[in-house]
């Protein structure tokens, strides 16, 4: 095997890094009440609801608008397959789940692929209610990832850790 010449070292980095995505969430309020009562869930609806936006700016208001299907169907969607990983998704009596996105600002994709180091960051933080027992909030956001990463992998991300946030307060209690 040949030994890789310092631009091939330096391509095979920046192609781990352009691949990778860089996108975290985090738990910011927990008002969950007998989360153990949660045998399945069903996914209710998931919104946008522009209100209550920090940046009312019209581009990004102009851009959410356009996305806003695809968005709330990418969140929907992976909230929908980790709860099925995670044992929510079978059973008879389904807990109603709504998600609504009380902020976002999705950032600067090409901010995040030129730049780099956290500038064109996009932050997304949605409202969970779980019928019955209460709610609780997350925030995730994108840093970086291929081509400066989709906003579409916040919104999996988030919709995954949500999940993740249930399965694991219904095996706490």
């Amino acid at each position: 095997m040949p030994t890789p010449t310092p631009l091939r070292a330096a391509l095979l980095t920046a192609a781990l890094l352009a691949t990778s995505c860089a996108t975290s969430s985090q738990l910011v309020e927990d008002r969950l009440l007998d989360a153990a009562g949660v045998a399945a869930v069903e996914l209710g609806t998931v919104r946008l609801d522009y209100a209550q936006w920090s940046k009312q700016d019209a581009k990004v208001l102009d851009k959410a608008k356009q996305q806003e299907s695809a968005w709330t169907k990418a969140l929907g969607d992976a909230f929908l397959a980790r709860a099925n990983k995670r044992g929510l998704g079978n059973g008879t009596d389904r807990v109603r789940v709504d998600i609504t996105v009380v902020d976002l600002d999705p950032g600067s994709q090409a901010a995040r692929y030129f730049v780099g180091f956290g500038a064109g960051t996009g932050r997304i933080s949605a409202q969970v209610d779980v019928a019955g027992h209460g709610s609780f909030r997350m925030n995730a956001k994108i840093t970086g990832g291929a081509w400066g990463g989709g906003f579409e992998g916040v919104l999996e991300e988030l919709g995954a850790s949500a999940a993740n946030h249930l399965a694991d307060a219904r095996q706490r209690k």
